[in-house]
């Protein structure tokens, strides 16, 4: 039953995730909802993986969603000053 819960919620993050692509295209400033989102979309998966063989997959999705939240933060400081 979790299992089927984490696979509803990627789907219903990923759905978000394209139209955040689309809004992106149209106005930049949806540009760090979109990286937040995308990274959250990671995070999932990478949680949803359970298997002990694939760890080498877990730390990278874990690491490139550490690098989108950390590049969303900065972007915002950025257009802040």
């Amino acid at each position: 039953m979790d299992k089927k819960i984490e696979k509803m919620f990627c789907c219903i993050v990923l759905v978000i995730v394209l139209v955040l692509i689309i809004l992106t295209i149209k106005k930049i400033m949806f540009l760090p909802a979109l990286l937040l989102i995308t990274s959250l979309l990671l995070f999932g998966v990478s949680y949803t993986i359970r298997d002990s063989k694939k760890k080498w997959l877990i730390y990278t999705l874990f690491i490139i969603g550490v690098i989108l939240v950390i590049s969303a933060i900065s972007y915002l400081i950025w257009r802040l000053i």
